[in-house]
């Protein structure tokens, strides 16, 4: 045993007991709803891979009326007077 401390404090530890999604040791990056690693240093806005709708990766968007359409919104686009 090298008796040598990682970066996360443990003894001859591999780094990784305490190292966020981004690799960071005690990190703040955590994975968020669509499982992408987001906040800290990931550069990554916690959910923002969700569409209008609040579905991960989904093809809802708001439509020329301003309203939530399309994928998983049940809204059909551009149908409001």
């Amino acid at each position: 045993s090298s008796n040598v401390h990682d970066a996360c404090g443990v003894c001859d530890g591999d780094g990784s007991s305490c190292a966020d999604c981004a690799d960071v040791p005690n990190g703040a990056a955590v994975l968020d709803d669509c499982n992408v690693c987001s906040g800290g240093p990931s550069g990554h806005d916690a959910n923002s891979d969700k569409d209008c709708a609040g579905t991960c990766f989904g093809t809802a968007f708001i439509d020329d009326c301003g309203v939530c359409s399309a994928g998983t919104s049940g809204h059909i686009e551009n149908s409001d007077p």
